[in-house]
């Protein structure tokens, strides 16, 4: 597997953050973003990141985001990233994760997560 050149960017203001505890008392968090995406497919995006921390500190963890692209000619592009996240700052978290879309585009996503201002912003890659 070998990720390759950049194929596209994206960004997103959260529109809902939501926290849970499951089973075993570890936080949940369910945060639903929306934003421009631009590259391979232009349009708009709809994620829904549900993000589990491993720590206490919420310093690490893992992370599943279904997307949907909607794009201006009308279609949708849709898959489930999976990744992990650790802080890379104040209040702020860096994913990484892997993805299959609809349209058979295997894909590598690097993403800033804000979480003072509720932002993302992210770039994806191609994996040949």
């Amino acid at each position: 597997m070998t990720v390759g050149e950049e194929i596209g960017v994206f960004e997103g203001t959260a529109t809902s953050v939501t926290q849970t505890v499951d089973a075993s008392a570890r936080r949940i968090f369910a945060m639903n973003f929306e934003g421009p995406v631009s590259g391979r497919w232009e349009g708009a995006h709809l994620t829904t990141l549900i993000a589990k921390p491993h720590t206490e500190d919420y310093t690490s963890g893992t992370f599943s985001a279904p997307l949907s692209y909607y794009l201006k000619d009308g279609g949708v592009v849709s898959g489930v990233l999976n990744g992990v996240f650790a802080t890379k700052g104040r209040h702020s978290w860096q994913l990484n994760g892997i993805a299959r879309l609809s349209d058979a585009t295997r894909v590598a996503v690097e993403l800033s997560l804000e979480l003072e201002s509720r932002s993302i912003a992210g770039v994806v890659f191609e994996i040949t």
